[in-house]
């Protein structure tokens, strides 16, 4: 019985890994100029990945909690594209939101504004506007939002089919992929903020152009309306 069931896995896991493997393809294929700023956003964060390995000579606020969450985010970062690339959308989103939610403790740690530790962080200091999609986040992830956990699983022939097997869907792929790229340049931002205070006497890497380059990016795609000047 036993034998059976792992029989009975291992067949539905190729067959995820399959149209895994499909939806991928499709997606970088509709990405276009998304990709290139994905790209140059994971080069800025290895840049200042290297950056921070030597010792720091200064003692910024709340030092330690900035470095803990930057460095968790910046690990767990990595998982985010393969799950939006390979048709993932409702795992995405889930880690998606708790990314936004880190990234505005960073925030309120720099700027002193933390109160309690237990407090929901105030996703309202992200910037970018991009508080604005905490909520429609949460609704989708709310289990008794079921107009929106159903589209993720909508055979694409018929809508009263569920499937297990991940579908690309252009509505939801490029738009998750794009929260992701722009919570990518928000952490590095505040990389870069900490690193000035760490290493007041160093020389830090300058981040500015190709943060530049990846917002004129997301503003060309549709993402964003107007280029955000002056971001690091």
């Amino acid at each position: 019985m036993a034998q059976g069931n792992a029989t009975s896995i291992s067949i539905i896991q190729q067959s995820i890994q399959a149209e895994e493997s499909k939806v991928r393809d499709r997606s970088k294929q509709e990405y276009g100029r998304l990709w290139e700023a994905y790209e140059t956003a994971c080069h800025i964060l290895s840049k200042l990945a290297e950056q921070g390995g030597s010792n720091p000579d200064g003692n910024p606020l709340h030092g330690a909690e900035r470095l803990s969450l930057t460095a968790s985010l910046l690990q767990s970062s990595f998982l985010v594209e393969p799950l939006i690339s390979s048709g993932h959308y409702l795992s995405s989103v889930a880690i998606l939101r708790q990314h936004m939610e880190i990234l505005a403790r960073i925030i309120e740690l720099r700027k002193g504004l933390v109160k309690s530790l237990k407090a929901t962080p105030n996703v309202g200091l992200l910037p970018f506007r991009l508080s604005k999609n905490y909520g429609r986040l949460s609704e989708i992830l709310h289990t008794s939002h079921g107009e929106y956990l159903s589209c993720f699983v909508e055979d694409q022939e018929s809508e009263e089919v569920a499937t297990f097997l991940p579908t690309y869907r252009d509505d939801w792929s490029r738009i998750l992929f794009s929260v992701h790229i722009a919570h990518l340049i928000t952490l590095a931002i505040e990389i870069q903020s900490l690193h000035r205070e760490l290493y007041p006497k160093k020389d830090l890497v300058n981040i500015t152009e190709s943060l530049n380059s990846i917002v004129g990016i997301l503003v060309d795609t549709g993402f964003w309306k107007t280029l955000e000047t002056n971001i690091a």
